[in-house]
């Protein structure tokens, strides 16, 4: 009998999968798919066989069945001097998610596939990848051609020895009569594209998620102890842009005490013919999704809010620059986006050049967002959505209107407009809208379907600008906390930067552990600082002026708004009080129209 290779989350309900050691009836199987697509996995570059990359295989495989192919991770780069254009680049995460639905075209537009092959894929992330396919995407059949059982497959190889697993493989290609490709020696083997990368850690999807705690780091940067921190992308011409160029303003992670936090701004530039501005902010958002691609480095938040850290194991190994850490991010970035012609990456630590950076940086973020001034749900027919964040949050879907930006506060319905059409089958996609179903609650028809699809039925019913009732689910990178306070029936705002406690007694990481993870918790709502400016903003539970309290740095960013609705003496801060107790006397003092049913 054969085990699989882990023993959590491997149940398979009433059926597991038909192991298949002869390549006759795997042969059998692969001839009667009509639309066979191939996976290929980044562990297929590390293990070699018969002194052949295993990747040889599953091209050999691919070509023989005429079967449309998929790269995840880093396999492109080696496919492509295979001689094989992949037919698209996916991360594991996006290829499972367009797998399972039903009316997918396909990576060739042809119509969805009927039979996966998968070769190569992490054994934990392909167990769970192969449980999702097979409890929601009963029309098709999985088969994994890797060296263990895996139990959720249709159909899977048993545990095997590396000279069993050989054999297996030859006699599959010649049963398709298919022929191995030889690696050639200094061009396309593996050591020479391990030392061409050179890289000290694993990059891929599968680390997506991955928390590093702080008894784990070796060292963070940005985060809330530092005021100014950030990131932009910015598009110049071919001529300002010295490509693959990286640059290091400041000490380096090597040159910094172990357990340490500090300062850190990242510039990126691009260029590119296709390129255009409003691309920037959608190339920009990447930086978070590809950071988290690299084993023990951990990234959240956007723009002026980042937050990272190194795992000691990642340092330990060699992850000790952050000239790797541009390499890195640069062969994502090109392998991922090939609009992009040229590319350079700059880090800055310097503390009085990290805060000249930010405050220029903020002066662009502000143009972005002052682009939908004006524009309201009504005026248009579709909204756009995100699930960059389905990583650490499995069943979150971020709604963006022209008046609710992303939770991130990275992302504006243009920015997703823009990224829709960069990347129509990307982690940015159009939300029909649909019927409103609900005037006074906001609920749409089409954000309902979008989200019972997207999070596999966990959500089915969404009031936009509600936190009370509904409310839209949170992931785990927004700027700020809405966080309902019954004791004075109304609400406070934290931002993730906010150190101390709340009003209500605790502090923002701990509010966050309640309000994340993709979850409806009435009472919370994740939510963009910049959100507070909508007309829109809670509208259903009564706007801005329920509003009872928020730290002073968050009231300063909004005082025009606060001031233009008479609410900015009537909110208080930090320094106004410490309890409810004293929150209520507030209240009353300054008679806050809430409070007082004005």
């Amino acid at each position: 009998m054969s085990l699989p290779y882990h023993y959590v989350n491997v149940l398979t309900g009433t059926k597991a999968c038909k192991v298949i050691e002869e390549a006759g009836e795997l042969v059998n199987i692969m001839k009667k798919a009509q639309r066979s697509l191939f996976v290929f996995g980044p562990q297929a570059l590390k293990l070699s066989l018969n002194d052949k990359p295993v990747i040889n295989y599953g091209v050999a495989i691919a070509r023989a069945l005429n079967s449309a192919t998929v790269a995840t991770a880093h396999t492109k780069k080696m496919l492509l001097r295979l001689g094989v254009v992949p037919d698209s680049s996916y991360d594991l995460i996006e290829i499972i998610n367009h797998l399972k639905d039903p009316n997918w075209q396909g990576v060739k537009k042809e119509g969805n596939h009927d039979l996966i092959l998968f070769l190569g894929i992490r054994t934990d992330m392909a167990n769970q990848g192969l449980s999702t396919l097979k409890h929601f995407a009963k029309h098709l059949k999985t088969l994994t051609l890797c060296k263990f059982v895996f139990p959720q497959a249709s159909y899977s190889l048993p545990n095997l020895k590396d000279k069993k697993w050989a054999q297996i493989l030859e006699e599959l290609v010649q049963g398709l009569g298919g022929v191995v490709p030889e690696a050639v020696a200094e061009e396309t083997g593996v050591e020479e594209v391990e030392a061409k990368v050179g890289f000290s850690v694993d990059i891929g999807p599968q680390y997506e998620g991955e928390a590093i705690r702080k008894e784990d780091f070796y060292i963070e940067f940005a985060g809330p102890k530092h005021k100014f921190k950030g990131e932009l992308l910015t598009l110049r011409s071919e001529e300002e842009v010295e490509d693959e160029k990286i640059q290091i303003i400041g000490k380096d992670i090597k040159d910094f005490e172990e357990g340490s936090t500090n300062p850190l701004f990242i510039k990126i530039d691009v260029a590119g013919s296709q390129l255009e501005k409003d691309m920037e902010p959608v190339f920009e958002r990447r930086i978070h999704m590809y950071c988290n691609y690299i084993e023990g480095f951990w990234h959240i938040s956007q723009r002026d809010e980042i937050w990272l850290r190194i795992h000691k194991e990642s340092f330990k190994k060699g992850l000790n620059s952050l000239e790797e850490v541009g390499r890195i991010l640069i062969m994502l970035f090109k392998n991922e986006l090939p609009i992009i012609d040229k590319i350079q990456v700059t880090f800055i630590t310097q503390p009085e050049i990290v805060e000249k950076e930010t405050l220029e940086a903020r002066k662009v973020y502000k143009a972005r967002d002052d682009r939908l001034k004006g524009i309201t749900e009504e005026e248009v027919d579709e909204f756009y959505g995100c699930t960059l964040c389905q990583s650490f949050a499995p069943t979150h879907v971020c709604v963006i209107t022209p008046e609710r930006v992303a939770l991130c506060g990275a992302i504006n319905w243009f920015d997703g407009r823009a990224a829709y059409r960069i990347d129509p089958e990307g982690p940015q996609f159009a939300v029909k809208k649909g019927e409103l179903i609900d005037k006074e609650r906001f609920i749409y028809s089409g954000v309902n379907e979008i989200f019972q699809k997207k999070s596999l039925g966990t959500v089915t019913s969404v009031c936009l600008h509600s936190a009370l009732e509904s409310p839209h689910t949170s992931c785990g990178c927004f700027q700020a906390i809405c966080f309902y306070i019954p004791e004075v029936d109304g609400f406070g705002v934290v931002t993730r930067d906010f150190p101390g406690e709340t009003v209500v007694g605790v502090k923002f990481s701990t509010m966050a552990g309640e309000a994340s993870g993709g979850r409806q918790k009435e009472g919370y709502v994740g939510m963009a600082v910049l959100y507070m400016r909508s007309p829109k903003f809670l509208k259903a539970d009564g706007g801005l002026k329920r509003v009872v309290w928020m730290p002073k740095r968050v009231k300063e960013q909004i005082k025009d708004i606060l001031e233009e609705q008479g609410l900015d003496d009537k909110i208080a801060t930090e320094e106004d009080v410490k309890n409810v107790d004293e929150l209520s006397e507030f209240l009353k003092k300054v008679k806050h129209p809430w409070a007082t049913s004005e």
